[in-house]
């Protein structure tokens, strides 16, 4: 037993060497070479003949990813679990091969609508089945170190996105094929470890309710929803705003960065969420109408549109990780429903952007936009209140030691779990039960649960006592 806990502490060792730079490197280059995402495939639109087979080849990867994601849900839902092993070692090498078909095709040229849909189909599995082999590895992050990891992933596919474009064709696929193998292989480069912790989530998962499912990934799925239709009804008409698009998502991931860094009481995503998206929305209305931006509108009006949506997608992508870290539900439930969401969004965006008018897909994108922000406002104003009054209730620092030393001695003597100490530290500090299920990305029952049980083991009846117990020590 002594030689496997050690086995298994050099291993994690390992892990937190690489983690810092290689995960965050195979992140950016999975980003670089998802053949589902319109702003991965627009950079190659600059290279004469892509724009021939791109659009069957995109929607042939959103069916498919579609399919593998559906699929994903049911066997969630039956409380099975896919190893990571196997998805990464499938996953990857399906990928790197639709990806290698991919370069052909940009290389070569249309070659058929049969050879197209094939290649398109091999692309959405293995970008489903990567997809859900990463968030495995990013369940392990809480949201402070996704949203750092996610973002200078960001910041560094927006960098690819632009040496894609303007580099020569054979440059260009030279890059691209790299970025696929270095996003295939980096998952192999981290033990299989999250695989019991999965079937742990798989096992609660089952024991919580869909509506409460829904009710903690409402803010990103939505802000995921709004994205992908967007970008996919935008991704024919904004290929000469690409640059635009790759500055505006360089610059809101770098923000993200700094934020990221920044040692605050409570996670940052959701004040974001309700207060810079919807900022971001409205100023993007108010500078023009959206109609004429996409139909030759100027740069900056470009510019707040893609800003606000790289904001929103590079929150979402963190908050999904900070979900599944939580440990409610599987990461394959979480992001298999994602996967569904991005997939149906996209081919809806992609469908109508092949039928409907410039100033028509204007009009859409402001319908769209003014929807999110009324939204996000509206989930601003529900939480504001409970948010001021929490914050009345809290301990002082009086007494021996700090008020988390005495929690930290209580939750050792009285053995509460990580996550009831968690809660009792949030709880000393003054935060409300319904604050505490935004703050830790899980369900208001869940956190009923864990406060039941700590109070259970504590002796505790009521905040009151718990309160006097924490100052006794």
């Amino acid at each position: 037993m002594h030689s496997s806990n050690k086995v298994a502490s050099k291993s994690d060792g390992r892990e937190a060497r690489l983690r810092p730079s290689v995960l965050t490197i195979g992140l950016a280059a999975l980003f670089s070479t998802l053949l589902i995402f319109s702003g991965a495939m627009t950079s190659f639109l600059a290279h004469e003949g892509v724009s021939d087979f791109i659009s069957l080849y995109a929607r042939s990867a959103l069916v498919s990813v579609l399919v593998v994601a559906i699929l994903v849900v049911g066997a969630s839902l039956a409380g099975k679990n896919l190893p990571i092993k196997v998805l990464s070692g499938v996953g990857g090498v399906i990928h790197l091969v639709a990806c290698a078909f991919f370069c052909y095709l940009v290389l070569m040229g249309d070659q058929g609508a049969a050879f197209t849909c094939f290649g398109g189909a091999a692309s959405g599995i293995g970008c489903g089945l990567l997809c859900l082999t990463w968030g495995k590895l990013f369940s392990r992050f809480s949201l402070s170190g996704a949203l750092l990891n996610v973002a200078v992933a960001s910041c560094s596919a927006a960098i690819i996105y632009a040496c894609i474009m303007i580099a020569p064709t054979l440059a260009s696929v030279g890059v691209f094929m790299v970025c696929a193998a270095v996003a295939a292989v980096t998952p192999s480069l981290f033990g299989g470890g999250s695989d019991g912790a999965a079937e742990a989530r798989a096992r609660g998962q089952r024991g919580s309710s869909l509506p409460a499912f829904f009710g903690v990934v409402a803010e990103p799925a939505f802000g995921l929803l709004v994205f992908a239709f967007i970008m996919g009804l935008t991704c024919y008409t904004y290929m000469e705003w690409y640059s635009d698009y790759l500055l505006a998502s360089f610059f809101a991931s770098s923000i993200l960065v700094v934020l990221a860094f920044l040692r605050l009481k409570k996670p940052i995503v959701r004040p974001l969420y309700r207060n810079v998206i919807p900022l971001l929305a409205i100023i993007m209305l108010a500078v023009s109408s959206m109609s004429k931006a996409v139909a030759g509108g100027s740069a900056a009006e470009m510019f707040c549109m893609f800003l606000l949506y790289s904001f929103a997608a590079t929150l979402t992508i963190a908050t999904l990780c900070a979900i599944a870290h939580a440990s409610e539900f599987s990461s394959d439930f979480i992001y298999s429903i994602a996967l569904v969401l991005f997939a149906a969004a996209s081919l809806i965006g992609l469908s109508l952007s092949e039928i409907l008018s410039g100033e028509t897909i204007g009009i859409a994108v402001t319908v769209v936009t003014t929807v999110y922000a009324a939204v996000m406002l509206v989930a601003r104003s529900m939480h504001s209140g409970d948010d001021s009054a929490a914050a009345e209730n809290g301990l002082d620092e009086g007494g021996s030691g700090t008020m988390r030393d005495r929690c930290d001695s209580l939750s050792s003597e009285h053995a509460l779990t990580e996550r009831e100490s968690e809660i009792l530290v949030l709880l000393a500090q003054g935060h409300a039960s319904a604050e505490l299920s935004e703050m830790l990305f899980i369900s208001p029952n869940t956190v009923r649960t864990h406060i039941h049980n700590m109070y259970r083991k504590l002796g505790v009846a009521s905040r009151e006592e718990l309160f006097q117990l924490i100052r006794s020590r």
